[in-house]
């Protein structure tokens, strides 16, 4: 798989900013005896400019997961501030539907959006209550894809 692909589909879920993938796209560079012109690319215009360029100016980002991009998104979480956990919740509950109820991750958002159908304050409660047990698979997902990258 293509490690650009690979940051690029990342830093669209929020795990990384621009200035972090610059710093990645310059590590890549600095330990390549003949970088690729896409790594320059990066490293020279940052993400949100590669990201509006054709498929055949620039690879394609990878489409993450559900799984991948709830672990990716919840790790960045602030989970002290209910108005990002509002964002998240509203955004996991909607990009849950259709996955796979076998994982975790997508039964837990399906509770949630139980609770938001109901108008229930009990919401954001019932979020922090639970999303202590999914942290641990989240964080070895996102390690992995971090391993990946060499980050």
């Amino acid at each position: 798989m293509n490690k650009i692909s690979l940051i690029m589909g990342i830093w669209e879920q929020g795990y990384f900013n621009s200035d972090e993938v610059i710093k990645w796209a310059d590590s890549q560079i600095n330990s390549l005896e003949k970088p690729d012109d896409e790594l320059i690319e990066l490293s020279l215009n940052g993400p949100s400019k590669c990201f509006k360029l054709q498929p055949y100016e620039f690879p394609r980002t990878k489409e993450l997961s559900f799984i991948e991009s709830f672990s990716l998104r919840i790790l960045k979480l602030n989970l002290s501030s209910d108005s990002e956990i509002n964002t998240f919740i509203n955004w996991a509950t909607s990009a849950a539907m259709g996955e796979d109820t076998e994982n975790k991750e997508v039964m837990f958002c399906y509770m949630l959006d139980d609770y938001l159908g109901y108008n229930s304050p009990g919401t954001i409660s019932y979020f922090k209550e639970n999303i202590q047990e999914l942290l641990p698979a989240c964080k070895k997902r996102v390690s992995s894809l971090l391993n990946q990258l060499n980050a």
